[in-house]
């Protein structure tokens, strides 16, 4: 029965997305963006600029009284991206071309960042200047009480790494309100996941659901292992598969525990691209590294 339980769960398909999550209630985060309280969303388009588009994309129409009809441009990003600018430039110009629209770009950053993340992108070369604004919000500024007591139902997974976030009783208050709307159930996951980055993992487990098989439909999830890829191609670490893996283990490794042993780093490389993926989930739900080392012994003994 427990066998047939696990395989149910890691069966089941969970949206996720920023789309998802944005369109629970599309006007007021419009609203909330722009400034625009006159504004009225109505339909999220469809990303048909494939050859930039990616998972987290968001074109929002909006008709509004004060302004006319607009759109909307969200760029979600989990770490600040040093191509952004260049990216938004493009975006924001291909929107507008697609819908014949005015276009409110803006980039939202997940995770705090080292360096500032730009608000524009501007070039000049011989004699022409190229500009392009765009907002720019990062979630680890809002006040997390402040976004509870207001209606952005989609700023609710997020509250653990706003200011005040990492407070037990706030995480619980948006925990509530998560399970009080249908709509929002399956971002529990994603939400410890988020917790976990400034909570102890044995805290965030006792009090959240934690489902790596949801967890995994998550577009930020699969950013969070490029950021692994990366490192590995800027490393010489070549990109076949088995090394992308290998290389994302220890970037999770890293990102968790900091330094990892060199002993596991050692063992990690004996094992298989599906081991390695488990190991990746077990990394990012641990306790300790030693839990890790643990289930890494486990998987070579047999």
């Amino acid at each position: 029965m427990q066998h047939e339980t696990r395989r149910t769960i890691m069966t089941k398909k969970a949206d996720i997305s920023s789309k998802r999550l944005i369109g629970i209630a599309p006007t007021p985060w419009a609203c909330w963006l722009t400034g625009d309280a006159t504004g009225e969303a109505g339909d999220l388009l469809a990303n048909e600029l494939q050859f930039i588009g990616r998972a987290t994309d968001v074109v929002i129409k909006v008709r509004s009284p004060r302004f006319g009809d607009y759109l909307v441009a969200n760029e979600i990003q989990f770490r600040v991206d040093p191509e952004m600018p260049r990216r938004m430039r493009s975006y924001a110009g291909l929107v507008e071309e697609r819908h014949r629209l005015p276009v409110y770009p803006v980039v939202i950053n997940i995770m705090e960042a080292a360096a500032p993340s730009p608000s524009e992108y501007r070039t000049t070369f011989m004699g022409f200047e190229a500009v392009q604004q765009y907002r720019v919000i990062n979630l680890w500024e809002l006040d997390a009480a402040a976004v509870l007591a207001g209606n952005l139902p989609a700023l609710l997974p997020f509250i653990p790494i706003m200011r005040g976030g990492d407070n037990i009783d706030i995480v619980k208050q948006a925990l509530y309100a998560l399970r009080s709307d249908p709509e929002l159930a399956d971002f529990e996951e994603f939400m410890a996941f988020i917790a976990g980055n400034v909570l102890p993992i044995e805290t965030v487990r006792s009090i959240m659901r934690w489902d790596m098989a949801i967890l995994r439909e998550s577009p930020w999830y699969n950013e969070i292992l490029q950021e692994g890829v990366d490192i590995g191609v800027e490393k010489g670490i070549g990109i076949g598969f088995e090394n992308a893996m290998l290389s994302m283990a220890n970037h999770a490794l890293q990102r968790r525990f900091g330094q990892s042993t060199p002993a596991l780093v050692a063992q990690l490389k004996q094992l298989s691209p599906d081991q390695l993926t488990d190991v990746i989930d077990v990394i990012y739900t641990a306790a300790s590294q030693q839990v890790v080392i643990t289930y890494v012994d486990r998987l070579l003994s047999h």
